[in-house]
């Protein structure tokens, strides 16, 4: 279980739930095209094709390009089954949206095994999957780890700035 929930007057549970924003999901979405949201429910999933907790992603193999934005409290197994999808030579990319929670283990387990690691700048208001209204007090920031293992690339490290995310109204060809 993820730590790092000091403070927090919000419920686990309800932390587990919360929604990516769209201009974040955009941001990405622009550059990876994705065909599975692979930890959604059918209120807060943002790609067509999309895992609930009752399809139990953890145990089934994901699409061609997956947005994941997991659990923050089961965020190790969500790392080892993005690692897993994406070092079968198959071709799979896994997306992913965590906490930037550089001293527990799963963070460095993540980084030797991305291609990429996006720290974000500027802390990201999530979605309340209650009320559907942004989650403004967000304590810790945020970074995005790109999993492709037919990719060159290895832990390549670089800084995207929330605001500007926030200015991609649409993707350009």
């Amino acid at each position: 279980m993820m730590k790092g929930y000091a403070g927090s007057k919000t419920s686990q549970s309800e932390r587990d739930l919360w929604r990516t924003p769209e201009y974040v999901y955009r941001h990405y979405n622009c550059r990876f095209n994705f065909s599975h949201d692979v930890a959604a429910s059918e209120e807060n999933h943002l790609a067509q094709c999309f895992f609930t907790e009752e399809d139990d992603a953890l145990s089934i193999d994901w699409g061609r390009s997956n947005w994941l934005n997991p659990p923050y409290s089961e965020t190790s197994k969500w790392v080892d089954k993005a690692i897993e999808q994406t070092s079968d030579g198959r071709g799979r990319i896994v997306v992913m949206l965590l906490p930037a929670a550089t001293s527990v283990a799963w963070f460095e387990k993540a980084m030797k095994n991305c291609s990429e690691c996006h720290i974000i700048t500027g802390r990201i208001g999530f979605i309340s999957n209650e009320t559907g209204d942004p989650v403004n007090n967000n304590n810790i920031g945020s970074v995005v780890f790109v999993f492709d293992g037919m990719s060159p690339v290895r832990s390549y490290v670089s800084i995207v700035h929330r605001d500007v995310m926030k200015g991609i109204k649409k993707c350009h060809p």
